[in-house]
């Protein structure tokens, strides 16, 4: 295992933006469709001891992802996710909410996320 794998959290708190960058020692194509797949994605996105359980994703631009992160209890906190840019292989940006688990978003915090795919030389 590479302990030498970047990892970097940095708050802009007058853009109130976060920006998280992560190294994978993994090929690109394996981390590219662990994020854009719906099966490898549950796998992994909700934090321990949750889990994700995706109702529907639609990895186009302007598809959606529906899920929830459930807790041990059975708790459901459900995201809507609205794809809104995608390059294959290098990025895609989404905008990410809470929503019920009717679809219905909570606007009152709305994030736009960005991940980036970069492989390095």
């Amino acid at each position: 295992m590479n302990n030498d794998l970047l990892f970097d959290f940095t708050v802009d708190k007058a853009a109130q933006k976060v920006f998280i960058t992560r190294e994978f020692d993994a090929g690109l194509d394996l981390v590219w469709d662990a994020f854009t797949k719906q099966a490898i994605l549950d796998q992994w996105a909700a934090p321990a001891p949750m889990r994700s359980k995706t109702k529907y994703m639609n990895f186009e631009v302007g598809g959606r992802r529906f899920y929830a992160m459930v807790s041990p209890d059975g708790q459901e906190r459900w995201l809507l996710q609205k794809y809104t840019s995608i390059t294959p292989k290098t990025n895609f940006q989404l905008y990410n909410s809470f929503a019920d688990k009717d679809e219905n978003p909570n606007y009152r915090a709305p994030n736009g996320i960005i991940i980036s795919a970069n492989k390095k030389a």
